[in-house]
């Protein structure tokens, strides 16, 4: 059972999805206060997402990306459907802790996160 360089694909697919994640909150937040002034203030809110994002990252891929991963390769000849499976069920499981919006937004991040994970694989295992 071959797992490929999975441990760098997901350091790479983790930190390529902050970029739209941290610039959503960087327009939403200017935005909202539409006040120039405040860049420490921005900063310092980038830090507490990075931090949050990194959180939830590192638990996500320990609880289901890895394991849905493992899965896939063992059993399935990483077979697409396994990570489309566990990322529909993933959504729905999640829709009903945080709502619609939440779950579209983490539903997205994951997509994200899974999609790049499997071209970084792909693209270092050759």
């Amino acid at each position: 059972m071959e797992l490929g360089s999975w441990d760098k694909a997901i350091i790479r697919s983790i930190f390529s999805t902050f970029v739209p994640i941290a610039g959503y909150f960087l327009v939403m937040g200017w935005l909202a206060e539409n006040n120039n002034t405040d860049f420490v203030g921005y900063l310092f809110s980038m830090v507490i997402v990075l931090a949050t994002y990194l959180l939830f990252s590192v638990v996500g891929w320990c609880v289901i990306g890895f394991p849905v991963h493992w899965l896939a390769s063992k059993y399935f000849n990483q077979s697409l459907w396994c990570y489309f499976v566990a990322l529909v069920l993933f959504v729905i499981f999640i829709t009903g802790f945080v709502g619609m919006f939440g779950a579209a937004f983490y539903g997205s991040a994951a997509i994200l996160q899974a999609g790049l994970f499997l071209y970084w694989l792909r693209k270092l295992k050759t």
